[in-house]
């Protein structure tokens, strides 16, 4: 390479073919103060300039310190080789050539006179012999760089990233190719086409064109990217992508609408053939943009990546949306817009913050709208979230009984089968049915019964304000589901019907060690725990949130429960307010009634082949049924037997090939570091809370309420840390289970379990006759396939994703199977009507339930003390009441039912309670074991001290115990 100040001498060496040895030493010229200012200013290149026609430009370099300069040349081409000299030269050193920036000239008045960038990037090298070209040209695919991990293609402007498109299209990349981001680069300037006006054609514009490979982003940015087609389908940076990775990169200030899997990062993630390939997101920030679906059917919009295909699986971690307004029809999430039927996706460390994710119709979330089998790990969101409201109708051609207006959440909208761990979220919620803190909706079907999908929540918190029509839940709207310790501290409010400060309406779940801090209201069947739940279990939990209802069903825990319930050491601290059936601990419990339309669940759940999901990725809560007794697990009560979990879909299986050894071990202990770190900081905030909240205030002086509260509650701590110890959580479920099981015994029928023909469509299993209702099928972006599935009530059909054989737990059991035990209550009543239907523990207690070794400190006005009107063959046994001003302890009019061991402080009311059954109580006598006849001391109950007002309060749990009596 000639180097020399004077344009003609160069031509005419050049020309004269001059050797390398005939070097002429340049003048110096004048300083200018650039520090970077030196002789050499002479460059030439060959085949890489050949599109190249401007004879005025400008370089700009990246200097040695990382600083950008830039020099004014001219150019001309001859021979093949084109031939740049700059008005001042560089001095010695290694540079990296970003790009040319060039004025364009046009008969297009749009586009007469803007910049343009001329894509050069490669490293040169300044010595006193010129300046030479140190990086590789790979002409088939018009970049520099070989395109290996160690010489990637290098990428600085956006018409280096229109070649990565083409050479995909030339079928010059392959799934090891390899792209550097070395510079921000700021999409204002792209495409001089007339009229285009700057619009982005997506990297990979199809399926069988995806982009595949590794795109390392190294922290730069892509700013100002603008898309604006209400037609395309992919609209993105990346429109399709397979089998491929992108690293820390981050869109600032993006503008992008399309009509389905609409992101800022990746549209589409697909697969090719048969295969489940696998893709990863990691690191990659948007913030300050706008990204939408078209109006009123824009499907499947997120921030960092829009839709995911069936058979694909996909990882996104350490991902951000800032600042950001997503909006859609369906499917609309802060990091994932919807992800298919048989797809599997993880999420870790990623967050939401400051911005709106607004759903037209239904599903909306601020990590995730939509996804089949879904892991979300210690994600956040602090946006707003907002799915479907009553003004926003429905879209022609549906049918008027869709259900298109469900799924909100924190977190994530809906779901099929889904774990969510160590997840919070503080933006505000609001849709119409199936509303949630953290999880929306996981229902698959209406018709002819609702099913739902499962789902577990653990180490989770929501504190945003959670609004809707019915199925309301501070945590969850309406799922079958498992929770461990998380909690809720934002306002729940339903228009409707359903409320419940961790879930609104489950058919079959279990909560335990978990808290509800905040206000929960409805209009009717609102709970601290559960609006409704049918089937299942609570243990350890503690609502402190004031639960009110204009019409009926109030519970501290559940507002009305099914036939199938276990109820152990739970506790409420706040007021109740209602017209009837009221209760400290539950509403109304046991089916004695036909249920409604409205009310009619199905809680379907499968053989213990569940216990690994349909995507045969990650051990999962199970859902066990067996001759009709619900088995619940509640697994991932510990940090390693999560991180056993995590590992095993992101590094030891799925994702393994996209990672060396070492950084697998890298991922390994920083994922393990932040799952021990978020787990330890969600237990200090719900005990700090449980410190700090824990306020009840008590008409009489007389008693040691707060000391016996307090004394309550480190019993219960140290039952939860019994509980997480080793495998006791285990003996803890089994002992529920038998139970339960137990008030089977006596039942002189029971309908057994039904089996439920179904049949396989594209894999997805369905109810016998809901084939016959499918509606509708919306086209996979990517493969024009088997997409989104509308049956006949509108819903986004999820695989089931049951074992082969799907069971279902008959909803009209002729007799019960509830016990509640060992729980207290503490917060006072507000009846509005007179009806006995309310009491201090429960309302309404139907035939053949159990109450046993629970204590009402609730003060009340009309029902019972321990029940309000007990059925016939209920049975209480061994309470006590200190609650002041209630007119009876139970109604006993009902046939059969049995009553032991049942105490009351004698000056808590000036009423008359039968003495034969209920046996009061003096202050003197309070405080002394030997007044409780038939009382369990050594496990069951405890007496803090013997000081005048002190009373017993539950010890441990007998469910510590294998097999606990009745």
């Amino acid at each position: 390479m000639k180097t020399n100040c004077f344009y003609l001498l160069l031509f005419l060496f050049v020309l004269s073919g001059c050797s390398d040895r005939d070097v002429i030493t340049p003048e110096t010229p004048p300083t200018s103060g650039d520090v970077y200012e030196g002789p050499q200013d002479q460059v030439t290149f060959s085949n890489e300039t050949e599109d190249f026609s401007y004879g005025e430009l400008t370089f700009y370099f990246k200097t040695p310190d990382g600083s950008i300069i830039h020099r004014n040349a001219k150019h001309q081409r001859f021979s093949g080789v084109s031939h740049f000299s700059m008005e001042r030269g560089l001095k010695e050193g290694k540079y990296l050539l970003l790009y040319l920036e060039y004025t364009v000239k046009s008969e297009c008045p749009d586009i007469n006179g803007l910049k343009r960038k001329f894509g050069l990037c490669c490293k040169l090298n300044v010595t006193k012999e010129g300046i030479q070209l140190e990086s590789t040209y790979a002409g088939n695919a018009k970049l520099f760089g070989s395109g290996t991990q160690d010489d990637p293609y290098l990428i600085s402007s956006s018409e280096d990233l229109t070649k990565i498109r083409y050479a995909i299209q030339n079928g010059v990349i392959t799934s090891s190719s390899c792209f550097s981001q070395v510079h921000d680069i700021n999409m204002d300037d792209y495409n001089n086409q007339c009229g285009w006006e700057g619009n982005w054609y997506q990297i990979g514009q199809s399926s069988t064109h995806p982009f595949t490979g590794y795109y390392f982003g190294n922290g730069y940015k892509i700013l100002n990217l603008t898309m604006s087609d209400q037609n395309k389908v992919g609209a993105s940076l990346f429109g399709y992508i397979d089998k491929a990775a992108i690293m820390d990169l981050e869109i600032y200030h993006a503008n992008i609408t399309g009509l389905s899997a609409v992101s800022a990062i990746a549209g589409a993630v697909v697969t090719s053939g048969s295969g489940r390939d696998a893709s990863f997101i990691k690191g990659c920030k948007v913030t300050t943009s706008v990204i939408a679906g078209r109006q009123k059917d824009g499907l499947a919009v997120g921030g960092i990546v829009g839709c995911v295909d069936p058979d694909v699986k996909l990882w996104i971690d350490s991902c951000s949306v800032e600042t950001t307004y997503l909006s859609g029809a369906i499917a609309v999430g802060g990091i994932l817009g919807g992800a298919n039927l048989r797809s599997a996706t993880q999420i870790t460390n990623s967050h939401n913050s400051n911005g709106t994710v607004d759903a037209l119709y239904t599903n909306a979330g601020g990590i995730v709208g939509y996804a089949d089998s879904l892991y979300v790990y210690l994600c956040t969101n602090s946006s707003s979230v907002t799915g479907y409201k009553v003004e926003n109708g429905k879209p022609a051609g549906v049918p008027s009984t869709s259900l298109l207006n469900l799924g909100t959440g924190g977190i994530v909208g809906g779901s099929g089968i889904s774990t969510i761990i160590t997840c919070s979220n503080e933006g505000k919620v609001s849709g119409y049915r199936g509303v949630g803190g953290i999880l929306g909706s996981t229902l698959v079907s209406v018709n002819p019964e609702a099913s739902y999908n499962n789902t577990f929540i653990g180490y989770c918190s929501n504190k945003g304000t959670v609004k809707g029509d019915s199925y309301v839940g501070g945590l969850c709207g309406e799922a079958q589901l498992a929770v461990y310790k998380s909690y809720n501290d934002g306002a729940v409010e339903a228009a409707n019907e359903y409320a419940g400060g961790v879930i609104g309406m489950t058919p079959l779940s279990t909560i335990s060690n978990s808290v509800n801090f905040a206000p929960v209201s409805a209009s009717g069947y609102a709970g601290g725990m559960s609006g409704t739940m049918m089937t299942g279990s609570l243990a350890l939990d503690v609502n402190m949130g004031p639960v009110s209802v204009k019409g009926s069903h109030v519970g501290g825990m559940i507002g009305i429960g099914g036939s199938c319930l276990a109820v152990n050491y739970c506790a409420n601290f706040a007021n109740l307010s209602g017209n009837t059936r009221l209760g400290g601990i539950i509403g109304e419990v046991g089916d004695k009634r036909v249920w409604t339309t409205r009310d009619k669940i199905s809680a379907i759940f499968a053989s213990a082949e569940f216990l690994v999901s349909v995507a045969g990725i990650i051990p999962i809560p199970g859902f066990v049924g067996k001759s009709g007794k619900a088995i619940i697990e509640a697994v991932f009560t510990t940090h390693d037997i999560v991180m056993t979990a995590v590992n095993y879909f992101t590094l030891e299986h799925e994702f393994k090939h996209l990672l060396d050894p070492i950084e697998r071990k890298v991922f390994s202990n920083t994922l393990s570091g932040l799952m021990a770190m978020g787990m330890e900081t969600l237990e200090s905030d719900m005990d700090q809370l449980l410190v700090s909240r824990l306020s009840v205030s008590f008409k009489d002086k007389d008693l040691r309420r707060d000391e016996m509260i307090n004394a309550f509650m480190k019993n219960r701590a140290d039952v939860v840390k019994w509980y997480e110890t080793g495998s006791n959580h285990e003996i803890y479920r089994d002992a529920m289970n038998y139970k339960r099981d137990e008030r089977y015994e006596h039942l002189l029928k029971r309908k057994q379990v039904e089996s439920i023909a179904h049949s396989l469509v594209d894999g997805v299993c369905f109810y016998a006759g809901t084939v016959a209702m499918v509606v509708g099928m919306v086209a996979t972006p990517a493969t024009g396939g088997l997409s989104l599935v509308l049956s006949a009530a509108g819903v986004v059909i999820s695989g089931v994703g049951y074992a082969n054989s799907m069971i279902a737990l008959a909803d009209d059991f002729a007799e019960n199977a509830v016990v509640v035990t060992q729980c207290v209550s503490f917060g006072n009543m507000n009846v509005t009507s007179s009806e006995k239907y309310n009491g201090g523990l429960v309302g309404e207690l139907a035939q053949n339930c159990l109450v046993s070794d629970c204590l009402n400190g609730s003060d009340g006005h009309v029902g019972g003390a321990l029940v309000g009107h007990p059925e016939r063959v209920a049975k209480l046994k061994n309470c006590l009441n200190v609650g002041y001003g209630w007119p009876n302890m139970a109604y006993t009019d009902a046939l059969g039912s049995r009553y032991e061991n049942l105490y009351y402080w004698n000056g808590s009311s000036s009423n008359y309670y039968d003495e034969t059954i209920f046996y009061g109580l003096k202050l003197d006598q309070l405080n002394n074991k030997k007044s409780y006849s038939g009382w369990d001391f050594s496990v069951r109950w405890s007496l803090p001290d013997t000081n005048i007002g002190s009373f017993p309060v539950p010890y441990q749990s007998e469910m510590q115990y294998e097999k606990p009596k009745q």
